[in-house]
């Protein structure tokens, strides 16, 4: 499925594809260690070129219906206040969703209002079986805004991944098509 210019939109945000324009919103918010700590593979300290190559590779993924990344954008202002994706492992109907926030929009609901967008999407769109999560322990935040977004908690790996040279305990969260559908019957 080509992803290229697929947009959501929620009450307060627009979930809409990367532009070269957001380097700058992007540069600006990864170079904050309270963003860039919690994220796996974000480079730190965080460059204009490893916006704009990041960018490029969201736009590329998008058009091979492989990754759909998206820049979080208020509707009120047109602020780009984070990025969330999916991506999607069409073999086994699943994906795995990632984001971020700027931190001035933290605790305003905006994480978990992008992420339930992108579940209604990949279940109702994309007809998935399955869409997962995780966060590292020491960011209990980012579990918070995956179970308002229903999803659950399905254990915790020690020492699974490793950021900034230490190995980092993780929690995993899922929520399958049938969790989806039973509580939109609500």
């Amino acid at each position: 499925m080509n992803l290229s210019q697929t947009t959501l939109r929620t009450p307060r945000l627009l979930l809409r594809p990367l532009q070269v324009r957001d380097s700058g919103a992007l540069v600006a918010n990864l170079t904050n260690l309270a963003i860039a700590k919690p994220l796996l593979r974000s480079p730190y300290p965080y460059t204009e070129q490893d916006a704009l190559s990041f960018i490029h590779v969201a736009m590329e993924s998008r058009a091979l219906g492989m990754w759909m990344q998206c820049g979080i954008e208020l509707c009120a202002s047109g602020a780009l206040i984070g990025s969330i994706g999916l991506s999607l492992t069409e073999e086994f109907m699943r994906a795995d969703v990632g984001y971020w926030i700027s931190e001035a929009c933290w605790n305003r609901g905006y994480a978990t209002e992008a992420l339930q967008a992108m579940i209604d999407f990949g279940f109702s769109q994309l007809g998935l079986i399955r869409i997962q999560a995780n966060h590292f322990s020491e960011n209990p935040s980012s579990g918070r805004v995956m179970q308002k977004a229903g999803m659950t908690f399905e254990g915790m790996k020690r020492k699974y991944f490793i950021r900034f040279g230490q190995p980092r305990d993780v929690a995993f969260y899922g929520i399958l098509r049938e969790d989806w559908e039973a509580a939109r019957e609500r």
